[in-house]
């Protein structure tokens, strides 16, 4: 399942927004297939959702990969992997970068822009105050629990 992210081949979609307001932000992950079974890649988009349900993009240029260095080519790596940890390297992703001086800060004066691009009327300091909520694709879920 492909997130509805409003975001269309590099560029920002306008929408009809009129009177729509930001009810919660978020990040989506998703794995990226490797024919290597000891390597791992994720992508992960951010976005706030709508008081009418839509969501859009907000970043699209996320993500990370990790390996079994030195390990046997029939190790997984995905047996050592937990729900739990994409969940928290996901909000390290999204966090801020190393040295930082506003631990903690997203970049939501950046969100504003992109939001007001695309009509939704919003502060940096109305964004900061959402619920912010991690989603992993079904198919991650599925690859997690084995299935």
């Amino acid at each position: 399942m492909r997130l509805d992210t409003g975001y269309q081949q590099g560029k920002w979609s306008r929408v009809d927004t009129v009177n729509a307001t930001v009810t919660r932000l978020g990040a989506w992950c998703d794995y990226v297939p490797e024919s290597d079974p000891r390597v791992l890649r994720f992508r992960v988009e951010e976005f706030a959702v709508l008081s009418d349900g839509r969501r859009l993009a907000l970043t699209t240029d996320r993500g990370w990969s990790s390996s079994l260095a030195g390990s046997p080519t029939t190790d997984d790596a995905w047996s050592y992997l937990t729900l739990a940890d994409v969940t928290e390297t996901v909000l390290v992703v999204v966090g801020p970068d190393e040295g930082d001086e506003a631990a903690g800060a997203h970049p939501w004066v950046l969100f504003a822009q992109r939001l007001r691009a695309q009509d939704v009327d919003t502060t940096p300091e109305a964004l900061r105050d959402l619920p912010y909520e991690v989603v992993l694709s079904e198919r991650l879920q599925a690859k997690l629990s084995g299935s």
